[in-house]
């Protein structure tokens, strides 16, 4: 049985009132895509590149490559000084309740938000504010249901994760935290998971990274994925082993779940048929990634975290509808998927690329988990590359 530590929020939901991009003008422009990752990313893979590629003439166009993507940043960075334009209303998967910071869904829409609410204290004036001003003062970063890119090269994340560390921030896993959420939370001083929700167990997914470019798993470097793990965690090296199975080999589907509590596993596919390998007393406390057993009561924002609308269609429009490998039959499990009440919850996921071929969708909830989870399991079972929701409810979330 698990020790409980009841932990008391302010009861005032402040949700901020602009979301800032993590850097100014090019960044700020992929920003308002989900499509896209961070330029940052961009260029730390460029400049990988360049130490990887073996002949000269591969090396000089990987440096021409890094100079002309470095060039177009700064003039959209010049471009975004000029502009006026209003901030981008309040960020739905961003917020913060006194001194607890939530964030939830997928990376690129709350990293930029998280990385201004924490200064960097090389930066005098940012550094300064934040120290005087005790209402921007950050004790504790939630993560909440964060599932999204599964990225081959780190990028901002390292430098975030080490900032929390020296603000000597805490950082707390509900739900599922994936690949790219278990680097930032690798950051907390105190790590722990906190109290179980009804139907979604809290576990932290190390799975095979993605290529953003190809959108293929990328296996060959399971040392540099792990060493970004070791700058927080130095007990992690022991459990290389472990690790690198999560890393190379669990597939499209697959991963090593490091629950709350229990033993990891590894399970190559998910699906109902297949089975899993425990890892018998290898644990979250004994690998590092958390500090403590002990579970962490916290009271989530009423809403917060819920797919929010996009107006990108109408849910009864299936000429809308991404492309697909499979377009009737996606078609047919989509009209089903109208069919079912409202009232009793459904979700309809779909492949991020139409060659990934996935789709699943899902009504109510049991004991695998509500249907938003379920139909993005559903969906993940069946594509070769990341799935996202289309439909929640009677409204579209693409």
């Amino acid at each position: 049985m698990s020790v409980m530590t009841r932990v008391k929020e302010a009861p005032q939901v402040q949700f901020l009132n602009e979301s800032r991009p993590l850097m100014r003008g090019a960044g700020g422009v992929l920003r308002k895509s989900r499509n896209h990752v961070f330029p940052i990313f961009g260029i730390c893979r460029m400049v990988e590149n360049y130490f990887l590629l073996g002949s000269n003439n591969m090396k000089i166009q990987a440096l021409k490559n890094v100079a002309t993507f470095t060039a177009i940043f700064i003039v959209g960075n010049v471009f975004a000084q000029m502009n006026d334009a209003p901030p981008p209303a309040v960020n739905p998967y961003f917020t913060r309740v006194g001194t607890t910071i939530f964030v939830s869904g997928p990376l690129q829409e709350w990293a930029s938000d998280l990385r201004n609410a924490l200064p960097n204290p090389l930066m005098e004036a940012p550094w300064k504010k934040y120290t005087n001003d005790p209402t921007l003062k950050v004790e504790r970063v939630v993560f909440f249901h964060t599932t999204s890119l599964r990225p081959e090269v780190a990028g901002g994340e390292i430098y975030i994760s080490e900032r929390m560390r020296t603000l000597k921030i805490d950082t707390v896993v509900m739900g599922r935290c994936d690949l790219f959420c278990s680097r930032y939370f690798s950051g907390g001083v105190q790590r722990q998971f906190a109290q179980e929700l009804p139907v979604q167990k809290s576990f932290i997914d190390i799975q095979v990274p993605v290529d953003y470019r190809t959108q293929k798993l990328e296996t060959r470097f399971p040392d540099t994925q792990l060493a970004v793990y070791q700058r927080n965690i130095p007990n992690i090296g022991s459990f290389k082993e472990v690790m690198v199975e999560g890393l190379t080999k669990g597939g499209w589907n697959g991963g090593l779940e490091i629950p709350a509590e229990g033993d990891v596993r590894f399970c190559e596919d998910r699906s109902p048929e297949k089975g899993c390998k425990t890892y018998v007393g290898v644990t979250a406390l004994s690998m590092g990634f958390v500090t403590s057993q002990e579970r962490v009561q916290i009271d989530i924002p009423k809403g917060f975290g819920d797919p929010k609308p996009t107006g990108f269609a109408d849910i009864n429009d299936t000429k809308a509808i991404p492309s697909h490998a499979n377009p009737e039959v996606l078609l047919s499990h989509y009209q089903k998927f109208l069919e079912r009440p409202v009232s009793h919850g459904r979700a309809f996921a779909i492949s991020e690329s139409a060659s990934g071929g996935g789709f699943g969708w899902a009504s109510g909830t049991n004991e695998a988990g509500n249907h938003v989870q379920r139909a993005i399991n559903f969906c993940q079972e069946k594509s070769k590359s990341v799935c996202r929701l289309y439909a929640v409810g009677d409204k579209v979330v693409w």
